[in-house]
């Protein structure tokens, strides 16, 4: 799909691709996957503490899922939808050495 820009900017066609593309990447990268793989749009709360605890959630997950290697949210999301303890191990937890009724 072609898109036409037009601006003041004096700049060398490159630097404005650049410009373009910096500014669309925070949408692609972090907006467009909450809205579809989260489907945040889709959600609706009546307290404005409830909307800001489930977008601070909606990014812990979005984050820990990227510092784990997974930049595709849905790809992150269907890894680890069945596997407890790698959901765990994603937030840092440990299992202990051993279960405290064998002690």
């Amino acid at each position: 799909m072609t898109r036409y820009y037009v601006t003041s900017l004096r700049t060398a066609a490159t630097a404005l691709l650049r410009h373009v593309r910096d500014r669309w990447s925070i949408e692609n990268s972090w907006h467009w996957p909450r809205d579809t793989q989260l489907r945040e749009d889709a959600h609706r709360y009546r307290e404005s503490n409830g909307v800001r605890i489930m977008a601070t959630l909606r990014s812990l997950a979005m984050n820990a899922l990227r510092l784990d290697g997974f930049w595709s949210i849905t790809e992150g999301l269907a890894a680890l939808s069945h596997d407890i303890r790698g959901l765990l191990a994603l937030v840092g937890w440990r299992e202990p050495a051993q279960e405290l009724s064998s002690a």
